[in-house]
């Protein structure tokens, strides 16, 4: 018996283990010229390097959601009779990334479009969470000794303390 719930207990975290994947989402609001949400929009994600699509439908209220992607460079199509297709390209998802792409049509036929190749924003509105990259080189020279390390360790910790919001807790 006591076998049996060690299986359990292994196999239900391990399926914990594999839901913090890589993996990432995007979402947005679909909106005409004049800013009203436009419903029933086609949503189409493809992986550039993949080539794996995705696709969806915006809701009544002009939103769509694509959750579970791969990390990867994105490219975004959005179709709507009575309005030019949208194209946006060059969208690095990151892991665990909630990026926001808000599409605005213009008024035309489908065999037009629009093709946006800016960045995407850095500002995440998405969720109240504050991200920030640090770079460093870990293997930095240093003399041998205890001491030395220590300082070492103290040099990285400081440099994360630069970020907002960051806190020291002591790791070995």
């Amino acid at each position: 018996m006591k076998f049996y719930c060690l299986l359990l207990c292994l196999l239900l975290s391990t399926s914990a283990i594999f839901a913090q994947g890589a993996l990432g989402t995007i979402t947005g609001t679909i909106s005409d010229p004049t800013g009203a949400v436009v419903g029933n929009a086609a949503i189409e994600i493809r992986n550039t390097a993949t080539g794996a699509v995705f696709k969806t439908v915006s809701t009544a209220t002009g939103n769509y959601t694509i959750t579970q992607l791969p990390v990867g460079t994105y490219e975004l199509t959005a179709t709507v009779t009575g309005f030019k297709t949208y194209k946006r390209s060059g969208l690095d998802l990151a892991a665990a990334q909630i990026m926001r792409i808000d599409v605005p049509l213009e008024v035309g036929s489908q065999a037009e479009s629009v093709t946006v190749t800016a960045d995407a924003s850095l500002l995440k509105t998405e969720t109240g969470d504050m991200t920030h990259n640090v770079t460093m080189d870990v293997d930095e020279p240093s003399p041998s000794g205890n001491r030395n390390r220590q300082l070492g360790y103290e040099r990285r910790t400081q440099s994360i303390q630069l970020a907002a919001g960051a806190s020291r807790r002591e790791f070995i």
